[in-house]
């Protein structure tokens, strides 16, 4: 009987260093992660929560558009203006995350530096984008019928708890 007891404690405390050890992991990543976003460094992870985001925010504005919930402003965005709005929102996003210029000159020069825009002139991709960064300005306050926002706020911490716990095989 001593036995079984001492042996399930045991277990008990194993259990507890082990959850413990995931904790500091996942608070630990976290921190690294925070680092590394407001240098500019974004890990795989990041990105692809920012991708998932993205989606979901375009997703959410094409049902907008097609739904006629959103203001008269929104009439003239031509087909797939609302993939390249979400391209925008995103590329801002990550500027705001790596404390970089946020305007439209700065948008653009990322955009044709990771090939995300098929203009060849940083000039006159800054109009486009400059426009695009308005309306993504106004979908952040313009809400549809769910009462949410069509492009909801993100902010790093969000990102963060999003991306799945660390592993105790990684680092």
């Amino acid at each position: 009987m001593n036995d079984a007891f001492v042996a399930t404690r045991c277990q008990e405390l194993e259990d507890k260093l082990r959850a413990d050890a995931l904790e500091r992991k996942r608070k630990q990543r976290r921190r690294m992660e925070r680092e590394r976003a407001a240098k500019g460094e974004f890990s795989p992870d990041f990105l692809s929560v920012m991708r998932r985001e993205k989606i979901y925010r375009r997703i959410r504005y094409e049902k907008a558009l097609e739904t006629g919930e959103l203001p008269r402003e929104f009439s003239h965005i031509p087909k797939g203006g609302e993939r390249f709005d979400a391209e925008v929102w995103e590329v801002l996003q990550l500027q705001r995350f790596s404390s970089a210029k946020v305007t439209a000159y700065a948008v653009a020069k990322r955009m044709l530096e990771e090939g995300r825009i098929g203009h060849r002139d940083v000039n006159s991709a800054r109009q486009r984008v400059g426009a695009a960064i308005k309306r993504s300005k106004k979908l952040e306050r313009t809400r549809l019928d769910d009462g949410k926002p069509v492009f909801p706020t993100l902010s790093v911490g969000e990102v963060l708890e999003s991306i799945q716990a660390a592993s105790t095989y990684e680092f």
